[in-house]
């Protein structure tokens, strides 16, 4: 009796084991960097991808988990490594995939420490002014809101 109580002990301890094995794969990081040079396979951040849609299509493909880092920089979802000055396409869209989440604001290719992750300072910005011809609108901050007395 006491051997199978060690038993049954030793096989729910290497179930948990194994669970928390599998509970903290590996994350694979895709990099995209409008300002990046080299082999744009997204494999760093000097290797970034230069376009969100091809991170996008490369995630879609890819084994979960998987996080894309995209550095400071305008992106626009009719761009990507094969239509670099865009298709004008007024339906396109950045499709998202389930399973893979998306940061944005990091410093990126070229600065001391290219995971520096600060939304306010490396500004990320997905458009849809695919000209690029329409005036950026800021919103109000909550000061220029309030009423003075």
């Amino acid at each position: 009796m006491k051997a199978n109580r060690h038993l049954i002990s030793s096989l729910v301890l290497l179930m948990l084991l194994f669970g928390m094995r599998c509970a903290t794969a590996e994350v694979r990081i895709i990099y995209v960097d409008a300002d990046a040079s080299s082999l744009s396979n997204g494999s760093s951040w000097v290797n970034a991808y230069k376009y969100l849609q091809d991170a996008l299509a490369d995630a879609n493909s890819a084994p979960k988990s998987v996080e894309i880092r995209v550095a400071a920089g305008i992106y626009r979802p009719d761009r990507s490594s094969s239509e670099p000055n865009g298709t004008g396409d007024r339906e396109a869209t950045f499709r998202l995939v389930n399973g893979v989440i998306i940061k944005g604001g990091y410093a990126g290719f070229g600065e001391p420490d290219p995971n520096a992750r600060d939304v306010d300072a490396y500004e990320t910005i997905l458009s849809g002014d695919l000209n690029g011809d329409c005036l950026l609108y800021t919103s109000p901050s909550p000061r220029d809101l309030s009423t003075s007395r």
